[in-house]
């Protein structure tokens, strides 16, 4: 799939999946860790 198309999210099947779970993860570790400092 193309990252940024319509359907980016579902375009890259299981690993694009694992791709967004990991950085949405991540993202959401760092904004905690900033508002908890």
């Amino acid at each position: 799939g193309q990252g940024w198309s319509k359907d980016g999210l579902a375009g890259e099947g299981r690993e694009g999946m694992k791709f967004w779970k990991k950085h949405t993860y991540r993202a959401i570790k760092m904004l905690t860790e900033a508002c908890s400092v």
